[in-house]
């Protein structure tokens, strides 16, 4: 196999091309799994943070939309709760290494 062509690598059951890749073994296979499992959470973490930042300003739109002022929306958004808020703050994913 040459150099650029990819290696099939299985990561918790899900298989992942690597393009160039020398032949692993369990120590190799063990490391990358953690790479791509890190990548992973940062991944879902970046996602639910965006997923919130965008409810937000959806809500805060809609509220404008209805007539209120930007004073006045600080009144009106008391009490919802922003479902995606929770899962881009879960203790999973927040405080990891960059």
């Amino acid at each position: 196999m040459s150099a650029d062509e990819c290696r099939p690598v299985e990561v918790d059951g899900e298989v992942v091309s690597v393009r160039g890749s020398e032949p692993m073994d369990a120590e190799d296979r063990k490391m990358f799994g953690g790479v791509v499992r890190a990548a992973k959470a940062r991944r879902a973490a970046e996602q639910a943070a965006h997923d919130a930042e965008v409810w937000e300003k959806g809500y805060v739109a809609a509220v404008l939309d209805e007539g209120y002022s930007r004073v006045d929306v600080s009144c009106h958004y008391s009490g919802r709760v922003n479902p995606y808020l929770a899962a881009a703050e879960s203790p999973a994913t927040a405080g990891g290494d960059s």
